[in-house]
């Protein structure tokens, strides 16, 4: 098995896709999130992998006025509480030299091999791990329409904390179209990426493709399309709703087009 670091926006697909690797041997992590109403069946991510990330992402951030406790008070936004940096999505990454802890923190990770991990956050903080990974990673992206993703970080913004988060629609779809362009762009890095639709999990028509790309058996058993709440409605006609059905007409071209030659582990 090779292996695989799942990455997207929100947690509801990249979730159903992290299951499939659950009984498949690969580590995912000691302390793993526990379910709730949004994700019934579990995150699979861990905490102590959310943790590394949020300080990384803290250091990206750089370190805000009246500082994190204060702002993440009175000020809350997802760039100011960090339990909310897995919906993150700056306009411009910094460029920062890592800590010694900070690698020996990444490298307690890639040592436990063949791994399986999952944390929206890895869309901020991917450059920063990509030295430091095995030369055999494959990178899944998961994606779903900008609406459906949109209504499901709203939803957690609202259940999950308290007071709930002021995530808007307009953010909701600025932070699809920056995660997914810049992960467009690290993909052409590295012919081991695969891009998988939502919709093609809960069809199963991934499955033999996420199969032979992990080289592994994995578990379908828990994908049940009665576990996504969202409803398909159509999408503002604004410039980021532009941008952003453009950005999905090219995520599925990317997904009808995975190649086997580039699917199988090298």
């Amino acid at each position: 098995m090779r292996n695989i670091i799942i990455l997207g926006t929100g947690r509801s697909g990249t979730s159903m896709v992290a299951a499939t690797f659950r009984s498949s041997g690969a580590f995912m992590g000691d302390h793993l999130l526990p379910a709730t109403p949004s994700n019934p069946h579990g995150y699979y991510e861990d905490r102590e992998l959310n943790r590394l990330n949020n300080d990384l992402i803290r250091r990206l951030f750089g370190r805000p006025l009246l500082g994190w406790r204060i702002r993440g008070k009175f000020f809350r936004t997802v760039y100011t509480v960090p339990g909310a940096f897995f919906m993150a999505a700056p306009r411009v990454l910094r460029t920062i030299q890592l800590t010694a802890n900070e690698i020996d923190r990444i490298r307690a990770f890639t040592r436990r091999e063949p791994f399986c991990y999952k944390d929206p956050r890895f869309s901020v903080t991917l450059p920063l791990w990509m030295p430091h990974l095995p030369s055999n990673v494959g990178f899944v992206v998961v994606f779903r329409d900008p609406m459906r993703t949109t209504e499901s970080m709203i939803r957690d913004a609202r259940e999950q904390y308290e007071p709930p988060l002021p995530v808007t629609q307009t953010w909701g779809f600025t932070c699809w179209w920056r995660t997914y362009s810049r992960l467009i762009v690290l993909s052409k890095s590295s012919p081991h990426w695969m891009f998988i639709n939502y919709d093609a999990m809960l069809d199963r028509s991934a499955n033999a493709d996420l199969s032979e790309f992990a080289s592994a058996t994995l578990d379908f058993s828990q994908i049940d399309d009665r576990t996504s709440r969202s409803q398909k409605h159509e999408w503002p006609t604004s410039s980021i709703g532009q941008r952003c059905s453009d950005l999905y007409e090219e995520l599925c071209t990317r997904a009808s087009t995975n190649k086997p030659s580039c699917l199988r582990a090298s």
